[in-house]
C-alpha cells in the first residue's frame, strides 16, 4: 500500500477545510497516510520562502506527479487538475488582513496571493514555490493549474517539452526558485529575489 505523502497543506487555525476537502479526498488513497493538513495558530513568518507569505500553503511532492498522476486514466487526470483549480477559486471567499511587513518582506501593494501558494521540489532538491495571483476568476485557476500540473508533470518525466524544466536548468540562482505564470504568452517564467523585492 502506498505510505509516500503525495501532499500537503500548511496553513492556519479557522480557514475551514471545505476550501479543499474535495480534493484531499480525490488525492488520497484509503488506508494510506498519504495526504497530510497541519494547521497552526497565526505567527509572524521568517525565512527566505516566507517572503511572501501564504494563509494556506499546498506543497505536491514527487510521488504525487512521478505515482499517482501516472496511475490516472485520462478523466481522473483532468478530475485532479479541475479539483485543484477548484481550492484555488475556493480561497477568493476568505479576506486576509496584513497588519505589518518586515523590511525582506513583500508589502500589502502585490499582485499575488498571500492566501495561496503551491510547493514543490526540483529535481535536486531545491524548493520551488509557485506565485499565484491573487483574487483568480474560475477560468484564471483552471489554466494556470492545468498548466502547472502538465507542467511539472512533464519536468519529473524530464521531458524536454516541460517549459519548468527549461527554466530551472537555465536559472542563474542555486538556490530557491520562484515561479509566476503568464496569461498573455501562456508560459512560466522566473521571479528572482531582487525582482519580488523591488530592487
Amino acid at each position: 500500500m502506498d505510505q509516500e505523502i503525495k501532499l500537503a497543506i500548511l496553513t492556519q487555525e479557522g480557514v475551514p477545510d471545505a476550501i479543499w476537502s474535495d480534493f484531499l479526498n480525490h488525492c488520497h488513497t484509503p488506508g494510506a497516510e498519504d495526504v497530510h493538513v497541519k494547521k497552526l495558530p497565526p505567527e509572524p513568518k521568517c525565512g527566505i520562502l516566507e517572503l511572501i507569505p501564504a494563509a494556506i500553503a499546498l506543497y505536491l511532492a514527487k510521488p504525487f506527479f512521478d505515482s499517482f498522476l501516472k496511475s490516472l486514466g485520462t478523466d481522473a487526470y483532468a478530475k485532479t487538475k479541475s479539483r485543484l483549480a477548484q481550492t484555488f477559486s475556493n480561497t477568493n471567499s476568505l479576506n486576509l488582513t496584513i497588519a505589518a511587513s518586515g523590511a525582506k518582506k513583500i508589502g500589502k501593494g502585490t499582485s499575488y496571493s498571500r492566501i495561496f501558494s503551491i510547493h514543490s521540489n526540483t529535481l535536486d532538491g531545491r524548493a520551488i514555490k509557485f506565485l499565484m495571483p491573487d483574487k483568480p476568476t474560475e477560468e484564471q485557476s483552471e489554466e494556470i493549474i492545468g498548466s502547472l500540473i502538465d507542467q511539472m508533470a512533464a519536468y519529473y518525466e524530464t521531458s524536454e517539452d516541460s517549459e519548468i524544466l527549461n527554466i530551472i536548468l537555465d536559472s542563474e540562482s542555486r538556490g530557491n526558485v520562484y515561479l509566476s505564470y503568464s496569461f498573455e504568452s501562456k508560459s512560466w517564467f522566473e521571479v528572482t529575489t531582487m525582482d519580488l523585492l523591488g530592487h
